[in-house]
């Protein structure tokens, strides 16, 4: 069921190549040897299992797993469902403060390039959050591929205040390669 959240990651890419105004992007080669070489990977195991067991494969792999688990709560203790909120920031309150930190420092710098960026980043985080908090089951470890994306604007925030430290203008200021 994990294999699920990769659809994330495949959302990533066209989010931010939409916000940086990249539509050449598509046009890339190595793009398309990565889609490639993640269907040729994932595909052996999936047409195994769907041989094995036929369209039981795909009823338990999407409908169960995915769909009965999305639409049900999969906790006996129905608190873990009202104070979601409470508890995930008992566990990342200092991530969750370093990330706001860093949405502020760069909106503060106003990079054109990092705030194409940020918006692209910002809105995947946005997107997954609607989809996990629509989901019955509501389990912390589902918002566990937020984390990369925090702190990628994280370091992004921080490559940028360090060249805005060096070069003294907000203008001048450049992320590093």
């Amino acid at each position: 069921t994990k294999s699920v959240v990769a659809i994330f990651a495949i959302a990533a890419l066209p989010i931010i190549m939409l916000w940086r105004n990249e539509y050449q992007g598509f046009a890339l080669i190595r793009l398309w040897q990565g889609v490639a070489l993640a269907v040729l990977l994932a595909l052996p195991w999936h047409l195994y299992e769907w041989a094995k067991w036929g369209s039981e494969f795909w009823h338990s792999y999407i409908g169960v797993t995915v769909l009965e688990r999305y639409q049900s709560n999969l906790f006996i203790d129905p608190n873990l469902q009202t104070d979601y909120w409470a508890r995930l920031l008992d566990y990342a309150r200092p991530e969750f403060a370093l990330f706001l930190l860093a949405v502020v420092v760069a909106i503060f710098l106003r990079h054109p390039h990092y705030n194409k960026v940020l918006g692209g980043i910002v809105s995947l985080m946005v997107f997954m959050i609607f989809i996990f908090f629509s989901a019955q089951t509501r389990a912390l470890s589902y918002l566990l591929p937020l984390y990369p994306l925090a702190a990628l604007v994280v370091g992004l925030s921080v490559s940028l205040f360090v060249h805005y430290c060096h070069s003294g203008s907000k203008t001048n200021a450049t992320l590093t390669s």
